[in-house]
């Protein structure tokens, strides 16, 4: 039979603590940083960099902004069925042709899918901060009388541009819906969200182009304390009172 003197009892109490603090301390400074790092990051996506491509059913963003965690965050841009898509630089941006006809301005009824995926290739939630048209020429821009549609988690809103063609009026923000009382926010959260062109007003034709994406990463949902974490603690709290009785 072996006999632990009350001294090394204790010693030994003393050194399982520090060990099981340690443990916790990492696993909820690793918590914490997985929260921090990806959560509320606003990130660019530009489509008007780059060589010209065409005839693409799938054109990624370039991240211009900021990443979380050492994660590279994609906007992959597609088209619905039947359409192809261009990418082209200089302001130019994204463009779309249905059925092999016509140009790449993108009218009425057609559409730009977007979806946020991370390094893996799993689905990311943001919200939309707003996007930008090509620049170069009034075709180009969304403007005044033009219409597009921005759908997003379950909502379609309509927004207008403007009569300028200089970048910063190439904007479209959620101040430019039509109805103000109805537009995207950062409550609307998703991992995708689709810009359909939307009939014109006053004889206008819709036509433009899309140059870049903005987005904000949505913020990370509490992440629960795992079992072992919680029966680490208990152990802890089960020496520091078989500790206390010695």
């Amino acid at each position: 039979m072996f006999f632990v003197s009350s001294l090394s009892a204790s010693n030994l109490i003393n050194d399982l603590e520090n060990i099981i603090m340690n443990k916790l301390n990492t696993l909820t400074l690793a918590i914490a940083l997985a929260a921090s790092a990806s959560s509320n990051a606003a990130i660019t996506f530009q489509f008007a960099t780059g060589a010209a491509t065409y005839g693409e059913t799938v054109v990624g963003g370039f991240l211009t902004g900021q990443s979380g965690a050492g994660f590279t965050y994609k906007l992959k841009a597609t088209p619905d069925s039947g359409a192809v898509l261009a990418k082209q630089p200089q302001n130019i941006g994204l463009g779309v042709k249905t059925g092999g006809a016509g140009n790449w301005y993108i009218t009425s009824g057609e559409v730009i899918n977007f979806s946020l995926v991370d390094s893996d290739n799993n689905p990311v939630a943001f919200s939309l901060d707003g996007f930008k048209m090509g620049f170069n020429t009034a075709q180009q821009k969304l403007e005044e009388n033009e219409r597009v549609n921005v759908e997003i988690a379950g909502n379609t809103y309509l927004v207008g541009g403007n009569a300028l063609t200089e970048s910063n009026n190439a904007q479209i923000l959620a101040s430019d819906c039509m109805d103000a009382n109805n537009c995207w926010s950062s409550s609307d959260t998703a991992t995708s969200f689709r810009i359909v062109g939307a009939d014109g007003v006053n004889g206008a034709t819709t036509s433009y182009r899309l140059n870049n994406v903005r987005l904000t990463l949505a913020p990370v949902t509490a992440v629960p304390v795992p079992a072992a974490a919680w029966l680490l603690g208990s152990a802890l709290m089960g020496l520091a009172v078989a500790k206390r009785r010695k």
